[in-house]
């Protein structure tokens, strides 16, 4: 069929994928695979797997290893691509760091934390997202306690946070050290080039809110945001460090 990717499905996949299709109708095998993502994703944001995900995380892992193999396969899938282990940088996955590890038991979780206010002006210039600066600020307030709440559930060795400021402007070194070290890489010269390149303070829109908007809406901004920190820090939540 047309499409972006292939994917190879095994006879008990294939079997499954097969009555998926029948009982609901769908025209093909990519339809399933696109209806039994949105449909589990959807139950996952809904809560009602999390008996499931209860009952698989009390299971003791089979197999897993720091190597980059695990259970669920992706290790012989990164090494059949050459690599030693996969990376997604997924922004929701900090939000359900809790319900990956059942699945993913040796990954790892680094939560880049940014500026609420950076934030929200960056969420008005997507096609995704609130379109209003408040409705996005307050997107990030939930957001910031979703991650807390699922950071909070994991095992404390899963999960690292830093902060965006000190990654791209006061602390560059030391961060890159400290996320390599987390992950069990070395630093090298071709990947510290590739940051520099990159990863800058000018491409993280450092401070965008006060440039993207008038002074009274950046002292409403500033306001809500002051509200949304204090909520935070009263649940225990650390907040990114400020430009």
């Amino acid at each position: 069929e047309g499409g972006g990717f292939r994917i190879r499905l095994s006879d008990n996949e294939m079997r499954s994928a097969r009555a998926l299709q029948e009982a609901f109708n769908l025209r093909s095998t990519v339809a399933v695979l696109g209806f039994a993502v949105r449909s589990l994703g959807q139950m996952l944001e809904e809560g009602q797997l999390d008996a499931l995900i209860e009952q698989q995380r009390n299971q003791p892992a089979r197999g897993g290893r720091r190597d980059g193999g695990s259970r669920d396969g992706s290790g012989q899938i990164a090494r059949s691509m050459g690599a030693d282990r996969w990376v997604d940088t997924t922004p929701a996955n900090a939000r359900k760091a809790d319900r990956v590890e059942p699945i993913y038991p040796d990954s790892t979780v680094i939560v880049v934390n940014r500026d609420g206010r950076d934030v929200a002006a960056s969420f008005v210039h997507q096609t995704f997202g609130p379109d209003d600066v408040f409705e996005a600020l307050a997107q990030w307030e939930q957001r910031m306690g979703r991650i807390h709440a699922a950071t909070q559930r994991s095992r404390p060795d899963r999960i690292l946070s830093v902060d965006l400021v000190d990654l791209v402007r006061t602390a560059r070194s030391e961060t890159i050290e400290q996320i390599c070290l987390f992950v069990g890489v070395s630093v090298d010269q071709d990947m510290c080039a590739w940051f520099d390149a990159n990863v800058t303070h000018e491409s993280s829109h450092a401070g965008r809110w006060r440039r993207d908007f008038d002074a009274d809406t950046c002292a409403q901004i500033d306001e809500a945001y002051l509200g949304a920190c204090e909520r935070l820090v009263s649940a225990g939540v650390q907040l990114p460090s400020g430009e």
